[in-house]
């Protein structure tokens, strides 16, 4: 018994037809139906029902050494699939661009945990960049998938990009401040100084809304240059911040925060155009354990 037998029974199952069977195998029917013949002579079982003008029938045997032999080739994929990667000079590193400011240490333990058991010598490089940066590597092929807001994406060709979540604006304050009330921030009692990330949230947040909310005050925004800044002027009293909902731990007891509703931006998944069916693998390795580290996050609360 060869596995070019087993492959060509099971190529031919499923098509159902020896022409379609070999158009798919590259091969001439004869051949195809000398090798089944071989293959049924060495089982002693008749594996296909053969009538002129009727599809190809698979007989009760035929069904049970289907089964086994698909599954026998399915496994000799697999492990030729890992065989090629653990080669010390085949190891492969996959390079994932995310948006700096978001709080997804989280998620890239989740990645790292389960990785060898699924890929075996291959390690993930990822790197939180700004929006600028991470757009200048596209351009570059420097990175293999990129996490970012749609709006900050450049579209190119050479990357195929998938919408995956939904996030808000969120408007924070310090848990401790005057206009908390119950856990609960009261915006008519909010300092009016709002800080944002410069160059990034502005765009997308409703400023009217923000007026019509804190209305009679005048929202006053102070624009800085990263997360930190944000949190350390918030922590210590000063007014509050605007900034996605990933970017500040909203599950925190140190805030409050309310849903800016009207400022859904949409996060891609990109991945470059390549046709590699590791890479594609790896890809949606990656989108499982971004999905699993969504649904761990606390939902949002106004």
């Amino acid at each position: 018994m060869h596995i070019n037998q087993m492959r060509y029974f099971v190529t031919l199952c499923n098509c159902g037809s020896f022409s379609k069977a070999a158009e798919l195998l590259f091969i001439s029917q004869p051949a195809i139906s000398k090798q089944i013949t071989a293959l049924e002579q060495e089982l002693g079982v008749q594996l296909l029902e053969r009538r002129k003008g009727v599809k190809v029938q698979i007989t009760r045997s035929g069904e049970l050494y289907y089964q086994t032999f698909h599954q026998i080739l399915e496994n000799l994929e697999e492990t030729a699939f890992k065989t090629k990667y653990t080669s010390p000079a085949t190891k492969r590193i996959y390079k994932i661009g995310i948006m700096e400011g978001w709080m997804m240490h989280n998620y890239i333990h989740i990645c790292n945990k389960d990785l060898s058991q699924v890929f075996t010598d291959v390690e993930l490089n990822f790197e939180f960049l700004s929006p600028s940066r991470l757009n200048i590597l596209k351009d570059n092929g420097q990175l293999d998938f990129i996490l970012l807001i749609d709006p900050a994406f450049e579209n190119t060709k050479d990357y195929i990009k998938e919408p995956i979540a939904c996030i808000h604006s969120l408007l924070y304050t310090a848990i401790n401040h005057p206009a908390v009330e119950n856990g609960m921030i009261n915006l008519k009692k909010l300092d009016p100084h709002i800080y944002i990330l410069s160059g990034r949230e502005v765009i997308h947040i409703n400023l009217p809304q923000i007026k019509t909310l804190l209305y009679p005050s005048v929202p006053i925004f102070k624009e800085v240059m990263s997360i930190n800044s944000i949190l350390m002027n918030v922590l210590s009293g000063n007014g509050s911040a605007i900034a996605d909902e990933w970017s500040i731990p909203r599950y925190s007891d140190r805030f409050s925060a309310f849903v800016l509703s009207s400022t859904e931006i949409p996060v891609v998944f990109a991945r470059k155009n390549v046709e590699d069916s590791s890479f594609y693998l790896m890809y949606q390795y990656l989108l499982d354990k971004f999905q699993k580290w969504v649904d761990e996050i606390p939902p949002l609360t106004h």
